[in-house]
């Protein structure tokens, strides 16, 4: 006998039998009809009594109309919440569910689940074992104990009773070698006192005694030894020193490396009477630059003390790429009128950087790559580097509004030679990229420039781009072995960084790639936090608008100059975060 198979599917109405409808059964039959679509709706009824406890009205079913069941779900639910979808397997149960979020109006999937009835089948197929002897215990396919802890002792058993911990025994100390020999395993290690009160270290060889090494300390050591110069040494089987450190002068001498107090001395006398870096460079944009207050890498220079020396190379308004290419991180391809650089002294316009104008901005921020350009100030700015095999000045000079309508140029000038021919698109090396900066640490704060004003979907191109150009600063400083600080993005007084809105998810996305690909150059605090966390955890209660801050989770107005920047002591947590990093990573 066959019975119907459920779909949890809703039915508008429920079919009445006509008088001039032939009845028959079977699937399909008129006569199940009725019995069908209220079988389908008992079982839609049953998913949704189900999921309450987890998504209550955020859980959709798929339909003729909508296969997917997406449809329904954006249609239910708001702009940014998330909502499942069941799916069936071929007995018509709900195996899973597909996991979605309402984004625009679409349906984002994010990712799927299985059913917990699913769940349940799997747990109820594992062995257990009831009212064992083990607290844990790792059980093989037919329930036998693998490998337990024991709940009497707390020792670690194997399969075949073996204990562990018994079976690796003790480091023990005997007066007879005959003892020792007969009391510890084959294989195994005893520590052997001799009638001279000395103590050396034996292996049970095959019933054998095995010299290993022997101890050597002030008070005791054998006659032969006591003249040897050394408080305390290690010896080897052929009684040569391993280790030792000398009465006369308290050095640590090994059999290897002779004298390493000497050599010690050595590396601090050449290495000019300092064993890490005396000097930083900061590649950033305006918050590495200070607008708006004391900047934190002079800050944290002070605080380095011993005349460490912070250099700036900070311009507010920059995207990360323009940064990463006057570090010489990313490459700067250049044009000029005529394709010809005249000789020494002499000035010609750039026309273009990488393919695209060199006076107008670009669609999007994340995609402007005109080496010096901003959007913050009108200063003339210049760069010096070599193109075709020219040296050569790049200067940038801008007039007018801060507000993408300023007119920009750009002129190379020759500093040397006779004048070559220059094909477009040839690259430009900047001067820092070939200088040796092994010595100097790289600070980076860049990357909040690149946004867009766009939707969640159109911020993807400039994450991808924020990371590309970071990863390719570290890869640079990399190369020469350079100590890197990476500063976290902050969020700030703008209501699409606030709590939740859609350039604070990115924020975030980016800070957690950074913390995890690069967590030796991450600032962190001592306790953890990062720059952005210890900002808004620095709020003030008293302070009514740096509770309201506190609650969008952005940096608190306190410690802002203004909607974006710091001010001098919102610049002192960076500089107390990367004090603390430097210091456990023992910049």
């Amino acid at each position: 006998m066959s019975n119907i198979k459920e779909t949890p599917v809703w039915s508008d109405g429920v079919h009445l039998l006509a008088r001039q409808e032939r009845v028959e059964g079977g699937a399909g039959g008129s006569a199940n009809i009725q019995a069908q679509q209220l079988a389908n709706r008992t079982a839609y009824l049953k998913e949704a009594l189900e999921s309450i406890p987890d998504y209550r009205q955020h859980t959709f079913y798929p339909s003729e109309g909508d296969p997917d069941g997406t449809i329904a779900g954006v249609a239910g639910t708001e702009d940014g919440d998330g909502f499942r979808v069941a799916l069936f397997d071929a007995a018509g149960v709900t195996a899973a569910y597909n996991i979605y979020r309402n984004v625009s109006g679409a349906a984002q999937f994010i990712t799927a689940e299985p059913n917990t009835r699913y769940i349940e089948l799997i747990s109820q197929r594992i062995p257990v074992s009831v009212r064992g002897r083990f607290y844990a215990a790792i059980l093989g396919d037919d329930g036998t104990v693998c490998l337990g802890g024991r709940k009497s002792d707390g020792k670690t058993e194997i399969s075949d009773g073996t204990v562990i911990e018994d079976a690796l025994g003790a480091l023990h100390v005997y007066h007879s070698m005959n003892e020792a020999v007969s009391k510890t395993a084959d294989k195994m290690c005893f520590v052997y006192i001799d009638d001279k009160g000395e103590p050396h270290l034996y292996s049970n060889s095959g019933g054998g005694a095995e010299h290993v090494f022997s101890f050597i300390t002030e008070n005791k050591v054998s006659q032969r030894l006591k003249r040897s110069g050394y408080i305390a040494g290690t010896v080897g089987r052929n009684d040569e020193l391993l280790t030792g450190t000398r009465k006369e002068d308290g050095a640590f001498v090994t059999y290897l490396s002779g004298n390493i107090d000497e050599k010690i001395k050595w590396l601090i006398e050449n290495s000019n009477g300092h064993t890490s870096a005396t000097e930083s460079h900061t590649y950033a944009d305006s918050k590495g630059a200070g607008t708006g207050g004391t900047p934190f890498p002079a800050q944290l220079a002070a605080l380095i003390g011993s005349g460490f020396n912070a250099v700036n190379y900070g311009i507010g308004g920059q995207k990360s790429g323009q940064i990463a290419m006057r570090l010489g991180a990313q490459p700067t391809y250049v044009t000029v009128e005529g394709n010809a650089i005249p000789a020494a002294n002499g000035s010609v316009v750039i026309t273009q950087f990488n393919g695209a104008s060199a006076t107008a901005a670009p669609a999007y921020p994340s995609q402007d790559k005109r080496l010096l350009s901003t959007n913050s100030d009108n200063l003339t700015r210049s760069i010096d580097g070599w193109l075709c095999g020219v040296k050569c000045r790049i200067t940038r000079e801008a007039s007018g509004l801060n507000n993408n309508t300023k007119v920009e140029k750009y002129t190379l000038t020759a500093l040397s030679g006779t004048g070559v021919r220059c094909l477009p698109g040839s690259l430009f090396v900047p001067e820092y990229a070939l200088q040796d900066h092994s010595g100097a640490e790289l600070w980076i704060c860049a990357g909040i420039n690149d946004f867009r004003s766009g939707t969640d979907a159109e911020l993807t191109d400039d994450v991808a781009q924020i990371i590309k150009n970071v990863d390719a600063m570290i890869a640079f400083a990399e190369k020469s072995g350079r100590k890197v600080l990476l500063f976290s993005l902050t969020a700030d007084n703008y209501s699409t960084e606030f709590y939740g809105g859609i350039r604070y998810m990115r924020i975030l996305e980016i800070n957690y790639y950074w913390s995890q690909k690069y967590p030796d150059y991450y600032v962190r605090a001592d306790n953890g936090l990062d720059v952005r966390e210890l900002l808004i955890a620095a709020y003030n209660a008293n302070n009514a608008q740096d509770v309201i801050d506190y609650g969008n989770d952005i940096t608190p107005s306190s410690l802002r100059s203004d909607d974006r920047h710091p001010n001098t002591a919102g610049y002192a947590i960076y500089a107390n975060a990367g004090y603390q990093f430097r210091n456990r990573k023992g910049f």
